[in-house]
């Protein structure tokens, strides 16, 4: 089985977590995950199957959009509902076109520093065991970006909005920037992505159904480039990883044999001329 999963993760388990499940209950060698979601969070996380944990990368690009709940007037230590109260504050009043303004002035590029509860690794250690010691670790700020923001509803202690955003976003920071935005302070109490790239969560299978499962989707399905079918005077090549000249656009292709299967990824370096960044090493996929 190769490929990849889409799996709706419940609050409450890990990511990895997740991971070691699968490979429990279908026996696979190799699993891995793309966009790691926090315990307290739930939604679609895209699971890699043997030869799909090489795609991973190309979809941990793809933008992400989450469902999220920010509770105004108290700050946490993990600046969701996980962590212990720091300190409370009074929420002055606002209404929707104070949220709309506030929401448009942080769609874009911009700089933001990771929370010191995340798996960040800083000398070898996750930032979250240096807070777990009451450490504070100095983060450089990274470059990520709000595509879109959408205010979902609203009481006077609460926020819900929908953000689509960029690889490495953490939606628990931007809840705290919101609150900042409106003079007090404040922490996530649901946090829900809903949307990879093209996958969404309406897609995905509970956790309950891994048991059943018989199929994934496979690795030509799941790459968020084209792919195209190897003649039999090419496979040589690609088998050897050499350079290809091929007419396309794409900055990325996929090339397969006629049963579909995986060879290898060539990325385009100048005029129709592809290098080789991927390949799918089972020798049973350069036989036709």
């Amino acid at each position: 089985m190769d490929g990849i999963l889409l799996v709706h993760k419940l609050a409450g388990y890990t990511s990895q977590d997740v991971c070691h499940l699968i490979k429990k209950k279908l026996h696979v060698q190799k699993v891995g995950h793309c966009g790691t979601l926090d315990p307290f969070a739930e939604g679609l996380l895209i699971i890699g199957l043997n030869q799909g944990t090489k795609i991973l990368p190309y979809l941990e690009k793809e933008k992400k959009t989450y469902l999220a709940t920010l509770k105004l007037g108290s700050q946490t230590t993990t600046l969701d509902k996980t962590g212990e109260i720091m300190q409370n504050q009074p929420i002055p009043p606002f209404d929707k076109n104070t949220l709309e303004k506030m929401f448009a002035s942080l769609i874009g590029k911009q700089q933001q520093i990771p929370p010191m509860y995340s798996a960040i690794k800083v000398n070898g250690k996750k930032l979250y065991e240096y807070a777990r010691k009451n450490i504070t670790i100095e983060r450089k700020p990274r470059e990520i970006e709000i595509y879109d923001l959408q205010l979902i509803d609203f009481e006077k202690d609460w926020i819900q909005f929908e953000v689509t955003c960029s690889k490495g976003t953490y939606i628990r920071t931007l809840g705290e920037e919101m609150a900042k935005k409106l003079h007090t302070v404040g922490h996530l109490t649901q946090l829900i992505r809903t949307r990879i790239g093209q996958y969404e969560l309406q897609n995905a299978i509970s956790m309950d159904a891994l048991d059943s499962l018989t199929a994934c989707i496979p690795i030509y399905q799941a790459v968020p480039f084209p792919y195209q079918k190897a003649p039999d005077a090419l496979i040589p090549f690609i088998k050897d990883g050499k350079p290809l000249f091929y007419q396309s656009d794409a900055p990325l292709i996929l090339w397969v044999n006629d049963q579909m299967k995986a060879l290898a990824i060539y990325q385009k370096e100048n005029e129709n001329e592809y290098r080789c960044v991927r390949g799918f090493y089972d020798e049973n996929c350069f036989h036709s």
